[in-house]
């Protein structure tokens, strides 16, 4: 099963890809998001779902396959997927893109640790997702 390109908006691209970016938010609603390679686990024995086909791995195999000129991909393709390995490779460094929590409070997972919380030095509650994006500066802007 070949799926390709998550549903997360790339604003920069929009302008350059509208129709391919689109395409990518159906395919993502139809058929989940591939942007990590999950190793699921439980610690009450909550029972853990079926591995989704596309992750993380088969998305980024058919990305580079697609980058050299002789693949036959068009620039439009190459010069997309080459941002996407870039982002792609990042993201799978999160540990949080690594595994997900299955326990009889959340039956449906974790959500990368966005259905956890959690109360940084700064007082307010958020995301433990977020708190980690936010460690090293990520989403912070002069």
């Amino acid at each position: 099963m070949q799926v390709r390109r998550p549903s997360l908006a790339l604003r920069r691209l929009r302008h350059k890809f509208p129709r391919r970016v689109d395409q990518d938010r159906a395919r993502a609603k139809a058929g989940g998001y591939w942007h990590f390679k999950d190793i699921d686990f439980t610690p009450d024995g909550t029972p853990l779902p079926a591995a989704d086909p596309a992750d993380f791995v088969t998305q980024l195999k058919l990305m580079i396959a697609a980058l050299p000129a002789s693949s036959g991909a068009s620039d439009d393709v190459r010069s997309y997927d080459l941002v996407w390995i870039l982002y792609l490779v990042g993201d799978a460094h999160q540990p949080l893109h690594a595994a997900a929590r299955y326990t009889l409070q959340i039956p449906d997972g974790d959500a990368g640790g966005n259905a956890e919380s959690v109360i940084p030095a700064s007082g307010s509650s958020m995301a433990l997702h977020a708190y980690w994006d936010a460690i090293f500066g990520g989403y912070s802007s002069p």
